[in-house]
């Protein structure tokens, strides 16, 4: 058993590597975001529905990208990753749904 388990110290990401990685999925994530969600806002959707998926979304972006640099201090942070990495892929994928459904809604003919 000694040979598989062994103590292992690992270090935080260099703050220029963290930096380059924030700008370039802050930018790519939230212009992504913005789309979809003006896709969906164009839909026979309930504006309530469209805006909790936006609120998700946009609250689960701030709260992973934010808590990366959060976490090089503290280590509970990496699960505020998690439970928000899960809170906007969750969002994208309810919208990215409801988009599905709209274009496969029969259209009523006026």
């Amino acid at each position: 058993m000694k040979r598989l388990a062994f103590a292992r110290n690992i270090q935080p990401t260099d703050i220029k590597i963290l930096a380059a990685s924030t700008h370039a999925h802050a930018l790519a994530l939230a212009s992504m975001s913005v789309c979809i969600g003006l896709l969906c806002t164009m839909t026979s959707w309930r504006r309530c529905t469209v805006e909790l998926c936006w609120l998700v979304m946009g609250l689960g972006l701030i709260g992973d990208i934010g808590s990366w640099w959060i976490a090089r201090q503290m280590e509970a942070a990496v699960y505020v990753i998690i439970g928000a990495g899960a809170l906007y892929n969750g969002g994208v994928g309810i919208i990215l749904l409801m988009l599905a459904f709209e274009l496969l809604r029969p259209r009523i003919k006026a």
